[in-house]
């Protein structure tokens, strides 16, 4: 299996936007933080849950069959859900091999209206961990709360909560400094 592309909208060179978080929910089952986020400043109908038709809940619902299916519940995962795209990571399940719980793995990505269709990873594939709103600060704190947690339990009873928004000022600037739009 190739890698999965995922089109998006160009953002106009210096067009600032923002990420945000709207909201949160824990699925217990598996263990999964499950977050909801909106870029505002593109296509509201496409990048803002509320202005989608989408399910929130049936997201949920997707996800959770989904990882009940892999080799990995009782490990916990952070999902970070836009309405376009959804992505999904675990820490290391120390049940496999060279794996590490203090390292994150990306398990999968698909558009979010694809919800059963989270597309596993495979090893040899190139990754992209994600953008700046699922690294920054969601997957930064998220590591940061297992570092600091005695058991998994109090791992889950923390979640991410953004005063504000994560701003991006300019996301064409590695494409000009390349020359793709000279």
């Amino acid at each position: 299996m190739g890698p999965l592309t995922i089109e998006m909208d160009e953002i106009p060179f210096n067009q600032p936007y923002e990420g945000i978080i709207r909201d949160f929910q824990l699925v217990k089952t598996i263990p999964l933080k499950l977050y909801f986020t909106d870029f505002l400043g593109r296509d509201s109908k496409t990048y803002e849950w509320r202005q989608t038709n989408l399910s929130p809940s049936k997201l949920n619902d997707g996800l959770e069959r989904f990882l009940l299916n892999t080799d990995h519940v009782g490990v916990p995962h952070v999902a970070v859900a836009f309405p376009h795209i959804t992505t999904v990571f675990r820490f290391g399940d120390p049940r496999i091999r060279d794996e590490r719980e203090t390292n994150m793995y990306l398990v999968g990505r698909a558009p979010t209206s694809e919800q059963d269709a989270i597309i596993p990873k495979a090893t040899a594939e190139p990754i992209a961990l994600g953008c700046l709103l699922e690294l920054n600060p969601i997957l930064s704190e998220e590591i940061s709360f297992w570092a600091s947690s005695r058991t998994v339990d109090e791992y889950l009873s923390k979640s991410v909560t953004l005063h504000g928004s994560l701003k991006v000022v300019d996301s064409n600037k590695l494409r000009r400094a390349l020359g793709e739009y000279s």
